[in-house]
């Protein structure tokens, strides 16, 4: 796939059982771990991909695991029931779409405001590695993302505003309802914590399976390991079949 803002392609291949149990220790607070997670996407320079586009490509990572919907839950503050919010994954894209706001040209990474020396681009994982344990990061990130420096006064808040259009946070609310006592709940939803959560679901029963088919075809860990996730759950599921 072709990412929207950046136009890197993106190639996901089959998990293995090397890339789960990686993936389910990444630290998410990391900057690296973004980076890390959008290499094994398929990116060939992840450092290089805009934050906006990184979480696309989690979005259709889902899709490519899990197919289109999104099951998220959350419990009624009125009643306390435990309700399950359903959309579309991409519903959700379509709304997080990148648009040019009046007034903004692009030039490659850069958008520039038409007449003015004033630009800016949309931070990377990158720029988000440098900033992190700064003690301003956003002040970093402005000042490896826009120029001239100084900035002009004003000038952050008009990027700021031309960001919400380019590159919209895809963190963000979905609306439902309680079907027990008819309350609006808000779900947050962050795209990159959500398959994290995924991806350590599927590792959750990664050990598991490897004594079953170790003790089914006396395979070493490593040789099981490299299987493919979707061969790996054929084989386990022969082998309940089989009674191992």
């Amino acid at each position: 796939m072709r990412l929207p803002l950046s136009g890197a392609k993106a190639q996901f291949g089959n998990l293995t059982g090397i890339d789960e149990a990686a993936l389910a220790e990444l630290d998410r607070s990391s900057p690296e771990s973004l980076a890390e997670l959008a290499s094994r996407f398929g990116v060939v320079s992840p450092g290089e991909l805009p934050v906006a586009d990184f979480d696309r490509l989690c979005l259709a990572f889902h899709v490519r695991l899990h197919g289109d919907d999104i099951q998220g839950h959350a419990k009624c503050v009125t009643c306390g029931e435990l309700i399950t919010i359903s959309f579309s994954a991409d519903d959700y894209a379509s709304r997080i779409e990148s648009r040019l706001p009046p007034g903004v040209s692009s030039d490659g990474d850069w958008f520039h405001f038409d007449g003015e020396d004033l630009s800016f681009r949309v931070p990377t994982l990158e720029d988000l590695r440098e900033a992190a344990g700064q003690s301003d990061p956003e002040a970093v990130l402005l000042r490896r993302c826009s120029r001239p420096a100084p900035l002009p006064e004003g000038a952050r808040e008009r990027i700021e505003q031309a960001l919400e259009f380019i590159a919209p946070l895809a963190a963000g609310p979905i609306a439902g309802s309680c079907p027990r006592c008819g309350s609006e709940i808000d779900l947050l939803f962050d795209p990159y914590a959500f398959v994290l959560n995924e991806i350590g679901d599927r590792a959750r029963f990664l050990f598991a399976e490897l004594d079953l088919l170790a003790s089914r075809y006396h395979w070493r860990q490593d040789e099981v390991l490299t299987l493919t996730a979707e061969r790996r759950r054929a084989y386990v599921d022969a082998a309940r079949r089989a009674g191992a």
